[in-house]
């Protein structure tokens, strides 16, 4: 099976999903071009340049871990719901 965007946002997957897991390419993207910029920046022996690079790659790491946490936990927080209520019936 191959995971297609347009097989995952028709088969009945809310627009919320579809949000979280493009801000959670974007930030993955933005880190890998920070952690680029930081390693030729440290090449050049660009300093003040080399700060701010990390300090990016940092902050795009992080909203990426976290959005993609989220984006997997409510998955699996709706599993759950839905199991809760196929039990109850």
């Amino acid at each position: 099976y191959k995971f297609n965007i347009e097989n995952y946002y028709y088969n009945g997957h809310n627009n919320r999903c579809m949000v979280q897991m493009k801000s959670h390419k974007y930030w993955s993207i933005g880190a890998l071009v920070s952690m680029i910029g930081t390693c030729y920046t440290g090449y050049k022996d660009m300093k003040s340049a080399h700060k701010y690079f990390a300090f990016s790659s940092l902050i795009c790491m992080a909203m990426a871990i976290y959005s993609g946490h989220k984006m997997i936990s409510g998955k699996s927080r709706k599993k759950k719901e839905t199991a809760a209520e196929e039990a109850a019936e």
